[in-house]
């Protein structure tokens, strides 16, 4: 009877381990100019044995936005990101443009040399239309083929020139801060957080559940007996 009861006990606390384990996750805060709108953006993760390229079909307006990336692991500790953003000062002929979020050495960098110019072979509009493709292509191919150039351009971020002798690396520490930069201008427009990747805590009502339902289960148990 005893081992009985043990085996329901153990039962119980292998449903709540298995409630509690979780996808891991990674946060990122971010705040910008108020003439800009975020209309989409990949965000892409990297770590010593795996990556991740995570597509938000919904993105943000003006002002402080946090967005969650649930296809996160233990080992990524670097990220980087690229959107779509629109300005309000271009109201009257409104134009898309490329945004990156990247570490502050590198958007600094940036900032005095128009990163446009620093990618002589990528045409800001081609990357938008990839973007676009990658997040809200119509068939299997488009989406494909946009995420293929997406992820050829995270690659390049990783080793950008910044003199004739020397590179840069855009990825900024999962954990740290970031700097959001206009394509098109090099401009700074943005600043965020972002947080390393952790598995949720279970809600305590849930776990409440679990346990009460392994309770019941044992004492129905020890009744009939």
């Amino acid at each position: 009877m005893r081992l009985k009861k043990f085996g329901l006990v153990a039962l119980a606390l292998c449903a709540l381990a298995s409630a509690a384990k979780a996808q891991f996750v990674s946060t990122y805060s971010f705040s910008l100019d108020e003439e800009v709108t975020l209309q989409s953006m990949i965000v892409m993760e990297s770590g010593e044995t795996s990556g991740s390229l995570t597509l938000p079909f919904s993105a943000s307006g003006p002002g402080s936005t946090t967005w969650t990336n649930g296809g996160s692991s233990p080992n990524h500790d670097i990220s980087f990101v690229l959107g779509i953003a629109t300005f309000a000062s271009e109201i009257e002929d409104p134009q898309k443009h490329a945004v990156l979020f990247m570490n502050d050495d590198a958007a600094d960098f940036a900032d005095k040399n128009v990163w446009s110019t620093l990618s002589q072979d990528i045409e800001e509009e081609d990357l938008i239309a990839n973007i676009e493709a990658a997040t809200n292509g119509q068939s299997q191919e488009e989406i494909n083929g946009g995420l293929e150039v997406v992820s050829a351009f995270g690659s390049y971020a990783k080793n950008f020139p910044a003199t004739h002798n020397s590179t840069k690396n855009a990825w900024f520490t999962l954990g740290g801060g970031y700097k959001v930069v206009s394509f098109s201008t090099g401009k700074i427009i943005g600043s965020g957080t972002s947080t390393k990747p952790s598995a949720p805590v279970p809600e305590p009502a849930s776990m409440l559940v679990l346990g009460f339902g392994g309770l019941a289960l044992l004492r129905r148990r020890t009744v009939r007996k």
